[in-house]
């Protein structure tokens, strides 16, 4: 039985990449996975004094009060969940966020749990990734409702996802966070449903 270790892929991407060509030879969707990114469940009041400023302080970034949005830096977004509720995803240590949340908001209420060895970011972009995603999920992907710094939690193939638009790329692309226990079945389903388009499993990249 293979156990999940922190940084190592869940999905087992080749190093070296693999173009999957559909028909007439065309490639419209790319894959690529992100499992060393820190996950940390963050809980929290708004309303109470200095809640955000604390958070701010140690991230560098608010925690958003819209539903579904998104907040973020270079290495950090922060994924609005519920009201009182973000997902952390960072390029940073989770023992240096730890330490600074922990500093900033002493004193207050608030919970923290590491959550970066059992999810992984499976991204998937391309000129087709809409339809991919659209056939089995009821979320509208079109980008006048689906924008820049959005957010969404749904259900994928029957896996629950947190589904962030990624933004500063020339490609259109989305970020799927998901539990490991369901990316592989994740995965297969997706490459299952591109493979008339055609995929490329690409190894990640920085925005």
């Amino acid at each position: 039985m293979k156990r999940d270790v922190l940084g190592q892929s869940a999905l087992d991407f080749p190093s070296g990449g693999r173009v999957v060509p559909g028909v007439e030879g065309r490639t419209d969707v790319w894959f690529e996975e992100y499992p060393a990114l820190t996950h940390l469940n963050l809980r929290g009041n708004l309303d109470e004094v200095d809640f955000t400023a604390s958070v701010t302080g140690a991230l560098g970034i608010a925690p958003p009060g819209v539903p579904n949005r998104v907040a973020r830096t270079s290495d950090t977004c922060l994924h609005w969940l519920s009201p009182d509720e973000w997902l952390i995803v960072s390029t940073l240590s989770a023992g240096l966020i730890e330490k600074g949340l922990a500093v900033s908001l002493a004193g207050r209420h608030y919970a923290l749990v590491n959550l970066s060895g059992g999810q992984t970011v499976l991204r998937i972009g391309g000129v087709r990734v809409r339809e991919i995603l659209t056939s089995d999920c009821t979320l509208d992907f079109h980008p006048r409702v689906f924008r820049h710094g959005d957010c969404r939690q749904s259900l994928l193939a029957g896996a629950p996802v947190l589904i962030r638009r990624v933004d500063g790329l020339d490609d259109v692309a989305f970020d799927l966070v998901v539990r490991r226990s369901f990316s592989r079945h994740l995965f297969d389903w997706l490459t299952d449903a591109a493979r008339e388009t055609g995929y490329i499993l690409r190894a990640p990249h920085c925005e």
